[in-house]
């Protein structure tokens, strides 16, 4: 009788096998995909310049973009960006928007919109800061490096 079933269970597993290899496939396509849309540490400059040319093509004025200090995350790192541009209430909206039809992930949050100017027979411009954030997978190598960074911080802090 243990027989019997050990040999039912084989057979119900050997009979569901093309649909988990299939579910495999679906779930490494899905993988690529995600990666895909995180850069690695060799894009991230082109991927900042593109969104830099994003905010030029859309009208703004770049008073300032930079670059702050990556965060580690379990698999990736957030890299942030403070902008600060000068532009019509719409060249900030085709800016957003331009933003979210990259290829690549990238957030923007901490909107301001302050100082508006007005010109005599001009639109009114508006000083616009935000943060963007894109994100990059860490390889092996980082992930190793910033475990071992953070069990040497706990064990000091003990």
């Amino acid at each position: 009788a243990a027989l019997e079933q050990d040999r039912d269970r084989k057979l119900a597993l050997v009979s569901n096998l093309p649909a988990l290899r299939q579910e495999v496939a679906d779930l490494n396509a899905a993988l690529k995909e995600a990666v895909a849309q995180l850069p690695d540490t060799k894009e991230i400059p082109d991927l900042l310049s593109g969104i830099s040319a994003v905010a030029r093509e859309s009208g703004l004025e770049i008073q300032q973009f930079r670059q702050k200090p990556e965060t580690y995350q379990e698999f990736y790192a957030e890299v942030p960006v403070e902008i600060l541009v000068k532009g019509t209430y719409w060249q900030v909206e085709a800016f957003f928007k331009r933003v979210s039809g990259l290829t690549r992930i990238v957030n923007v949050g901490n909107i301001g919109i302050k100082a508006p100017t007005l010109i005599e027979n001009d639109p009114v411009k508006l000083q616009t800061s935000c943060a963007a954030t894109t994100f990059r997978f860490l390889d092996e190598a980082e992930r190793a490096r910033i475990a071992k960074e953070r069990q040497e911080k706990e064990g000091k802090k003990k």
